[in-house]
């Protein structure tokens, strides 16, 4: 796993970083959490500019391949630290490579204890949704969650904004899921208490200082599980979609089921939720699966004050079963177009009500 003809760490480069100043730091961003403030910090630097020891370097890669190259950091890993990612690869610690996601065994660096390596695109010319990269880097902060049970909770990470070097992802389209997910995990996991972006352009930098502090962060633990009918999956994503841009995380069954017990997936998504939006349609009335969801959220709402928010894509009336549930609840009707405006809007009010608690 090490290659120490090739190490550089062995000729004094391994405490170098130490004697770098924290004016690399670009922005401190406090998180506020039930277990205190955390922290996202920003630096302004490569890989070894990080002034700081962490817990897990995450890197990206392309499925099953791990070539060095000198733009990337499984290229900075080789040649400056000697470690060959492939080989981690072949004995991880935490396997979830059918999710795209693993974590190595413990290295002895001075800087970082592991890495961690999510796994993008199959090639150069594939292309990759928002819907992946976002089920990618949920899956990611789950194994981060996970490392616990394994003996090795993580407390702090460091990373680039992933699939951005040789993938050639759009930095803006990785970056705000990305995001979504670290501020998410910072308040759902209580070991985690710091994770690092680094990146060599300033101008990148200043970008993800801006994101972060145009997010929602003070909405707390926020996460809003969508119930709805695979027929209206083109709606649901939008919804998570301007969800996520607002700070809160949705639950979406596509993304965050990881098993093949999808109903323990569902009844632990509904109980970590704050909200339960159900997008009412004429398919979504006729799902046996988004009437189990509901009786469910039922309980959540009476025992622990989940707030269910119906949504309606078309003008129906509830029907019976249904009406049970969602009678005299308050409602969002945007049946009429535009609909892609009102579910930008709605999710700026859920927003706004899981702030102020109303």
């Amino acid at each position: 796993m090490k290659l120490p003809a090739h190490s550089l760490l062995r000729t004094g480069q391994a405490s170098s970083w130490k004697r770098l100043t924290k004016e690399k730091i670009v922005k401190e961003h406090k998180i506020r959490t039930k277990w205190g403030e955390k922290t996202i910090k920003v630096f302004c630097g490569n890989l070894t500019a990080i002034p700081e020891s962490f817990d897990l370097l995450v890197c990206s890669a392309f499925k099953n391949d791990y070539t060095p190259t000198f733009s990337s950091i499984i290229g900075k890993l080789y040649w400056e630290f000697g470690i060959s990612v492939k080989e981690l690869s072949h004995t991880p610690a935490l396997n979830l490579k059918d999710l795209g996601v693993w974590i190595s065994a413990p290295l002895d660096t001075g800087l970082f204890k592991r890495i961690g390596c999510v796994e993008i695109l199959d090639c150069f010319w594939q292309d990759v949704s928002e819907n992946e990269l976002r089920s990618l880097y949920d899956t990611l902060f789950f194994a981060v969650k996970k490392s616990r049970e394994r003996g090795f909770p993580v407390t702090s990470m460091a990373m680039r904004v992933l699939g951005t070097g040789d993938q050639q992802i759009e930095f803006e389209n990785s970056l705000v899921p990305l995001l979504t997910e670290c501020i998410s995990a910072l308040k759902s996991i209580e070991e985690l208490r710091t994770v690092i972006l680094f990146e060599q352009s300033s101008k990148r930098c200043q970008m993800i200082s801006e994101k972060i502090a145009g997010s929602a962060s003070d909405v707390g633990d926020a996460m809003v599980f969508i119930s709805y009918s695979h027929r209206n999956q083109q709606i649901a994503n939008f919804t998570a979609n301007r969800l996520e841009e607002c700070g809160i995380k949705p639950w979406i069954d596509h993304r965050m089921i990881r098993s093949p017990d999808f109903g323990r997936d569902i009844a632990e998504g509904i109980s970590e939720s704050r909200a339960f939006l159900l997008l009412v349609s004429s398919f979504s009335m006729k799902s046996p699966d988004v009437l189990r969801e509901l009786r469910l959220a039922g309980w959540y709402a009476d025992h622990n004050g989940l707030l269910i928010y119906p949504v309606l894509l078309e003008k129906i009336q509830y029907p019976p079963e249904y009406a049970f549930y969602l009678t005299g609840l308050d409602y969002k009707d945007i049946s009429d177009p535009p609909q892609e405006e009102k579910v930008s809007s709605l999710c700026r009010n859920l927003c706004d009500r899981l702030r102020t608690g109303q």
